[in-house]
């Protein structure tokens, strides 16, 4: 079973919100590999990947756009 422990700086972590469609985009991140959350106000939820079962590992670039296209998120602590 796997055990979940992330750390969200609420005035660094790189967030944004969401339109009434799910759609959003975030800008000046800096580059490295992160994983993506999705937060409502009533859970958090971990976007996994539909390929390898596990967190989307997004790995961030300079100078370059990445396109999630869909994502789902999942209850981490109640998965599927």
């Amino acid at each position: 079973e796997a055990a979940y422990t992330y750390g969200v700086q609420e005035n660094s972590s790189p967030h944004t919100l969401a339109d009434e469609q799910g759609r959003f985009a975030i800008g000046n991140v800096p580059p490295g590999n992160y994983i993506v959350m999705v937060w409502t106000p009533f859970s958090a939820s971990v976007v996994i990947d539909p390929q390898t079962g596990k967190e989307l590992d997004v790995r961030v670039e300079a100078g370059k756009i990445l396109d999630l296209g869909d994502i789902e998120g999942i209850d981490p602590f109640n998965p599927p």
